[in-house]
């Protein structure tokens, strides 16, 4: 186990881990999961919990298990609220894990199944956006782009990584319909 770990990183394998434990419990077939325990996420930033935040590796499975079981917003902000209660200021790749669910939450109640950045890009898909749906998007971001086509909601993103989240938040808040494009504290 501990070479497909290495293999697809500690993230992935607990995520896909946790969807195959809920799958089987629940007896349900791969499209009647959740919708955002679909939803992959392929963002490049650093998200874990470290040594020096948490040292104990039990208790950093556990909290990795908290974070993909959030399904809702407010679950993450509430977790987020306890770690910094428990565990005192919370560091960038805690904080980008937190940030990365909430994408993953917020991308699964729209419909898409994906969110990836290639070529400098950040790209949603499948979507499926009315006129008045990107009209709302663009008006809170001017340079995003909808593919009908491809039904795909894109904008340019930064190489640097902490920008590139931000962007990433930015187009998830805007497409969520929420009005700030800063990651939520």
């Amino acid at each position: 186990q501990s070479g497909h770990i290495a293999a697809i990183g500690f993230e992935l394998y607990l995520s896909m881990l946790e969807e195959a434990t809920e799958a089987l419990r629940a007896g349900l077939a791969e499209d009647d999961e959740r919708p955002e325990a679909q939803v992959r996420v392929d963002i490049d930033v650093s998200a874990y919990i470290p040594s020096d935040f948490v040292p104990y590796e039990a208790a950093k499975i556990e909290l990795h298990r908290r974070v993909a079981a959030c399904i809702e917003p407010g679950e993450v902000r509430g977790l987020r609220e306890e770690l910094r209660d428990r565990f005192g200021p919370i560091p960038e790749p805690v904080e980008a894990l937190l940030e990365l669910q909430r994408v993953r939450i917020e991308v699964g109640r729209a419909g898409g199944r994906v969110a990836e950045v290639r070529g400098g890009r950040l790209s949603i898909s499948p979507l499926e956006l009315d006129s008045t749906g990107v009209a709302r998007i663009r008006e809170k971001l001017p340079q995003a782009l909808y593919e009908t086509s491809k039904r795909t909601l894109s904008v340019r993103v930064p190489d640097e990584p902490a920008p590139r989240l931000a962007a990433t938040l930015g187009l998830v808040d805007a497409l969520a319909g929420g009005g700030d494009a800063a990651p939520v504290r």
